[in-house]
């Protein structure tokens, strides 16, 4: 089923929108000053569970780190990315009597 699905089309730009979502918070970490305080609001999990309400601040330098990682999670997938072109724009489809490159 995915290889019908790739062979329809030319161009994953799906990876590309994954990887901005990756890309804009680590350059928003890697040029953070001072701790980061993140709050979230309002999330229940399971029974007996307790609740993920709160605030957490991760240190400057632990920011740095993290935006370092979702940096290099990008560039993997832009990695990936011209992978897959390169890969779709080598196979040979011959459609309708005309070839495909």
């Amino acid at each position: 089923m995915l290889k019908r699905y790739f062979k329809r089309r030319d161009n994953p730009w799906e990876i590309l929108v994954i990887a901005a979502l990756f890309f804009f918070p680590g350059v928003f970490m890697l040029f953070q000053r001072g701790p980061l305080v993140a709050v979230q609001q309002g999330y229940r999990y399971t029974w007996l569970s307790p609740s993920m309400e709160g605030v957490t601040a991760i240190s400057e330098h632990g920011a740095h780190v993290f935006g370092g990682l979702a940096i290099g999670v990008c560039l993997a997938l832009l990695w990936l990315y011209f992978c897959l072109r390169r890969m779709l724009g080598r196979t040979h489809v011959v459609e309708h009597g005309h070839e495909r490159i």
